[in-house]
């Protein structure tokens, strides 16, 4: 038994179909099908409700009436047959012509008017396969080729009555139930809108084709509206570039391509337009596909030139039949791509990818509608690329041999309409056709721009920290130094210096050196180098060995200096005080101690050598001598009065003979260092005074001492050795001086005693 079909009734309120168009089939019923004396009468004969089981086979046949005015009987290999069809009445394998299968199709006309179904083919028909207008069949030889039945709807136009009068008088009659409206057969309007697709880090990104519906409407209110789209996948060739011509692929197209009149068939040539700029031709190439042989590959590469929008190329085999035909050069000349007849292919690539095409590469295009043998073919305006698809319709023809006979694209009756082609920008992404398919597989098409977006910043690592000691060592920005940039879509990764920030501390210094990294779609990332300036250097010293200095009084050392691989020249410090006054030997250690705290030392020696100098009375008594006389050791001497503080003029030699009386002293002046002599008292022109009549205690002395003399003391000064008198508290009354504040050494003290004597005493302190 047939799987009897169950498929819903589908209404559209908003659509009007005929009465009659639909699928059809006997209801399920009692009384489905019957025969009586009249119209509307079984009194005769009606099935029963078990003839819906009992012959399934005829219940489950169907019948469609479709709106182009076909009739399609689907019996599905069983119905009911009678004995005038030579088989006992039972359900079997139709009968032809009566098996719904005819050689040519069932054809119908319903007349609304007179309510009349007419059904045309031989063996055509409703209900059971013998009725026919006026009788009834006795043999399948006898099958008419067309029958006329009256018919009435009800249901709202979903159940039809259906009579036929077989005469004598007799008629039957037949209730049909619809299955399913007919296919409504408006296509839906299609709505786009422009959208765009951000690609991964990958540089890749998939289009919803629902993503550019725009607000479709479907004109027969199907189940629903599906969606597809002539292009899903995007990638980076798919960012627009600058120019305004859309992605790479649709940077470059062909606009026409000749097969010329001249000997040779030249000349052979194609013409492309830039549709946008572009920098480096050498991603595109051409190749030609001969006589229906398939692809080529690319024949011909461009070399790195730049095209800009708005550009034609000129591609031929013969430069010189190119410039006799069309009085100028070509771009290029090449032997492979451009060699072509008119009944050859031509592809377009870029990086070795079919971006356009004139022909089926697997057609021989003699005799097809592209043929252009001897004549050319140009596109159209505003159309274009193509893609691997050729587009017939984007294209004009000059047919066959229009160009035989001629000399001249200039005096060409038909001429190759050269550099014409006005491009129509897509705007700023991709062209995208959007199909929109009802449920009753009707579509409708629109256009949508999709623009591929790069938003992936580039990548790349911090660059490794970077050691030097000195500020000077840091080197200049560059952009080498970031060495692993990378983009998901751009080889034109642009790295630049942002800016030097330092922690501001020293020893050490952080320098945050910032940089850059961003591709030429605008996305942008940054990457930090640190920079640590940590001098640990000392300084050196600038002399090896410092020379050893000597003196007598007072050594002042010239300032050692170093040099630092930073801080260039440093000074050093001594531990000691200047002027280095102490006899002996003094060790100086200089220090010297850069910007951050790197130290060095160096030591040097100083010795001072003490001048000792006494006076005595020469043998005469009179004349006075210094006793460390060295002839002509540069020493100078000067004798002065030590009563008065007064330099004897003209006493400048080693011996003085005073020529008055009073105390004397010599000051003997070697190296630049001065000692003093004690006093010494001269007899002449003075009363002799016994100095040990004159006595000092404690001498030597810690600061305090006493001066005991038998007679009268007028006055006591203490003269340093040099005769300046030091200011020191003096009891006259008790003959005692105060000489704590005096440094250790060897002073005077000069008594006036009695009247006029004056005498002169050395003494020492000693701490």
């Amino acid at each position: 038994m047939k799987k009897i079909l169950t498929l819903l009734l589908l209404f559209c309120s908003s659509i009007s179909f005929g009465q009659i168009e639909g699928t059809w089939r006997l209801i399920q019923s009692a009384g489905a099908f019957g025969v009586g004396p009249g119209q509307g009468n079984t009194g005769w004969y009606s099935n029963q409700l078990s003839d819906v089981t009992v012959r399934a086979c005829l219940f489950d046949d169907s019948i469609t009436f479709t709106p182009s005015g076909e009739m399609i009987h689907h019996m599905d290999g069983s119905t009911w047959v009678e004995g005038w069809q030579g088989f006992p009445d039972q359900c079997a394998t139709p009968v032809a012509p009566h098996d719904g299968n005819p050689a040519s199709p069932y054809t119908y006309s319903f007349n609304a008017a007179s309510a009349s179904l007419t059904v045309n083919g031989l063996g055509a028909h409703l209900g059971l396969a013998k009725v026919f207008n006026g009788g009834e069949l006795s043999s399948p030889a006898n099958a008419v080729s067309s029958i006329t039945y009256i018919v009435a709807f009800s249901n709202n136009d979903n159940n039809m009555t259906v009579d036929i009068a077989i005469g004598a008088p007799g008629w039957w009659r037949f209730e049909y139930e619809r299955l399913s409206l007919p296919p409504c057969a408006t296509p839906p309007t299609a709505v786009c809108q422009d959208v765009s697709v951000y690609l991964d880090a990958t540089g890749n990104a998939t289009l919803n084709p629902s993503d550019l519906d725009g607000g479709s409407i479907d004109n027969c209110g199907s189940s629903g509206l599906t969606f597809s789209a002539s292009q899903t996948a995007f990638t980076c060739a798919d960012i627009p570039v600058a120019g305004g011509g859309g992605s790479p692929t649709d940077a470059l197209i062909i606009t026409g391509v000749m097969d010329g009149p001249l000997p040779g068939g030249k000349p052979k040539v194609v013409e492309l337009y830039v549709a946008s700029d572009i920098a480096d031709l050498s991603s595109y190439g051409v190749g030609s596909a001969n006589n229906g042989g398939g692809t080529d590959g690319v024949e011909f590469t461009f070399p790195a030139d730049a095209a800009n929008a708005g550009d034609f190329i000129y591609i031929t085999t013969d430069s010189v039949a190119f410039n006799t035909w069309f009085g100028f050069y070509p771009d290029y000349t090449e032997t492979s791509a451009s060699n072509v007849n008119g009944d050859d292919a031509i592809e377009l690539f870029y990086n070795s990818a079919v971006i356009d095409v004139l022909g089926d590469i697997n057609v021989d295009g003699t005799g097809q509608p592209w043929d252009h043998l001897d004549g050319w073919a140009y596109r159209n305006d505003g159309t274009g690329p193509d893609g691997s698809t050729f587009d017939l319709p984007s294209w004009s023809f000059s047919g066959t041999n229009a160009l035989d006979g001629e000399t001249s694209n200039a005096t060409a009756a038909t001429p190759f309409p050269t550099g014409s082609y006005t491009f129509v920008a897509p705007g700023p992404g991709t062209p995208v056709t959007l199909t929109v398919t009802d449920g009753n597989g009707n579509t409708a098409t629109c256009v949508a721009s999709v623009t591929a977006v790069d938003t992936i910043a580039p990548t790349a690592s911090n660059p490794s920290t970077l050691n030097v000691q000195c500020v000077s060592d840091v080197p200049a920005p560059a952009a080498g130094w970031v060495t692993d940039e990378a983009d998901n879509c751009s080889s034109n990764i642009t790295v630049t210096w942002v800016s030097d920030v330092s922690d501001g501390l020293t020893c050490p210094e952080t320098i945050t050196r910032t940089f850059s990294v961003a591709d030429e779609y605008g996305n942008e990332s940054f990457v930090d180098q640190l920079i640590v300036i940590s001098d640990v250097d000392a300084p050196v010293a600038d002399i090896a060995s410092l020379p050893e200095l000597t003196g007598n009084c007072d050594v002042t050392p010239a300032t050692a200096t170093a040099t630092d691989n930073c801080s260039a020249s440093v000074d050093g410090t001594a531990d000691v005080a200047f002027p280095i006054t102490a006899y002996g030997t003094t060790t100086i250690t200089w220090t010297f101690v850069d910007d951050c705290g790197n130290t060095s030392t160096q030591t040097q020696d100083v010795t001072l050598t003490e001048i000792d100098v006494t006076t005595f009375m020469a043998s005469d008594g009179v004349t006075m001598v210094a006793n460390n006389y060295v002839p002509g050791s540069g020493v100078t001497y000067q004798w002065i009065d030590c009563i008065t503080g007064d330099a004897v003029a003209g006493a400048t030699n080693y011996n003085f003979t005073p020529t008055y009386g009073s105390d004397f002293a010599v000051v003997i002046t070697e190296n630049g260092c001065s000692d003093t002599s004690a006093c010494v008292n001269s007899i002449v022109g003075i009363d002799e005074l016994n100095a040990a009549q004159v006595v000092l205690y404690p001498n030597p002395t810690q600061g305090v001492f006493n001066v005991q003399f038998d007679g009268q003391i007028n006055a006591i000064e203490v003269l340093d050795m040099l005769g300046k008198t030091m200011e020191l508290p003096i009891d006259l009354n008790e003959a005692q001086v105060d000489a704590t504040t005096l440094s250790p050494g060897k002073y005077l003290v000069r008594l006036v005693v009695n009247e006029n004597n004056i005498l002169v005493k050395e003494f020492v302190i000693q701490k």
